[in-house]
């Protein structure tokens, strides 16, 4: 398969797939977001000036909504994120498509960015925890990505479907609250399709790591909606990270 196609069906899933698979988390550590050792994603992107760490939720008509705040210290930050979210800033499912089974289709739930402020409140950049490998032509092949999310109610979702020339495969079971989630993208066999995968089960051969990239990611949702929300938000928003490692 063509890098270029990868990349456009990527860029297409990238904006209508919203779902995170849950894992096997310890029930009384569900809200916590510990990170530690994070890194520059690249030698452009800079540890040093961050102050604050902000949790959002985002995606309703409510706009963003700040729900937890840590300072930035040895390299890390702690996030505790509310027990509890108000349901107007949870949003439903988008269309199921055939092939896909979802148990409580009535659902809701909330995404979050951790975004990264200097020391006068400005946005600076924000975090992610994944890891990546790449072909003996230095392109990605393998992306995995971990991502939290709220939900109001227990629900699983199972099933296949394809998009274009990539097979889209569930297997997942969320309960009320928070979830940690992987999200898989495999296109490491020569001349086969590629495989994006949402399971309930950490990818074993995955080791994670947090990495900061500089900008505002911000600029990829309703500018009109956030600018009234907060003056600190540039609008200068890196590729999101997949993106970049393909470019």
């Amino acid at each position: 398969m063509k890098k270029s196609a990868f990349l456009v069906s990527t860029i297409v899933l990238i904006f209508i797939i919203l779902f995170v698979s849950c894992d096997k988390i310890d029930d009384a550590k569900r809200n916590v977001i510990y990170a530690e050792d994070v890194k520059p994603f690249s030698d452009s992107d800079n540890v040093d000036n961050i102050a604050t760490v902000k949790a959002f939720l985002y995606g309703s008509k409510e706009g963003i909504k700040e729900i937890a705040s840590s300072k930035f210290d040895n390299n890390g930050f702690t996030l505790t994120l509310p027990n509890d979210i108000d349901e107007k800033y949870l949003i439903n499912f988008p269309n199921i498509p055939d092939g896909l089974t979802i148990s409580q289709p009535d659902a809701k739930q909330g995404n979050i960015l951790i975004l990264a402020f200097d020391n006068e409140g400005k946005q600076i950049g924000s975090f992610s925890y994944f890891t990546y490998q790449v072909n003996n032509n230095k392109e990605v092949n393998y992306f995995s990505s971990s991502s939290y999310a709220y939900f109001n109610k227990n629900v699983t979702i199972k099933g296949n479907y394809s998009f274009g020339d990539i097979d889209i495969k569930y297997n997942c079971s969320f309960k009320k609250g928070w979830n940690i989630g992987y999200t898989t993208i495999d296109n490491t066999k020569e001349g086969s399709r590629v495989t994006w995968l949402f399971t309930s089960k950490k990818p074993a051969k995955d080791k994670f790591i947090w990495y900061f990239e500089e900008g505002n990611i911000l600029l990829l949702f309703d500018r009109n909606k956030y600018d009234s929300l907060s003056e600190n938000f540039d609008h200068f928003a890196p590729i999101p990270t997949f993106l970049r490692l393909c470019n």
